[in-house]
């Protein structure tokens, strides 16, 4: 599986310290390095989820949420979102619900929304080791 490299994780490291435009613009290829190993990333995923369960979105690309802040009416005036989050509702009305999550240096997750009940301690046993490992059984979030 394509792992979210440690230079993702350090770009939002650095985001997270040096949130204005003059610094993301000087760091413009870093941040497209890093969205595309994500976009990378989630491609992998979605394949992997799709074996299991029917996804609406089919790319990682179309997946990811933004990174820019509306400032307008927001008291926090950072213009980025020092995180990756991502969205990717389940396939047709009749299966509701879906997955999101955030990446996000210390603070990642995973969550899974639905309004049936499924047995979800098999199902987070499986993606704690899609998501974090990869065939080899190293990890996948190993920073440097």
């Amino acid at each position: 599986m394509t792992a979210i490299h440690p230079a993702t994780l350090k770009f939002l490291k650095d985001l997270a310290k040096n949130n204005d435009r003059d610094w993301f613009n000087q760091h413009k290829s870093s941040y497209l390095t890093a969205h595309q190993n994500l976009c990378d990333f989630l491609d992998r995923f979605i394949f992997t989820m799709s074996k299991h369960d029917e996804l609406e979105t089919l790319s990682g690309k179309e997946s990811l949420l933004r990174i820019y802040s509306d400032v307008r009416f927001s008291k926090n005036k950072a213009p980025y979102k020092p995180r990756f989050a991502f969205s990717l509702p389940r396939a047709t009305k009749l299966r509701r619900g879906g997955y999101c999550g955030v990446v996000k240096p210390g603070e990642s997750f995973l969550a899974v929304a639905n309004n049936v009940f499924i047995s979800v301690r098999p199902f987070f046993d499986y993606m704690s080791d899609v998501l974090t490992t990869n065939a080899n059984g190293q990890s996948l979030f190993e920073e440097s």
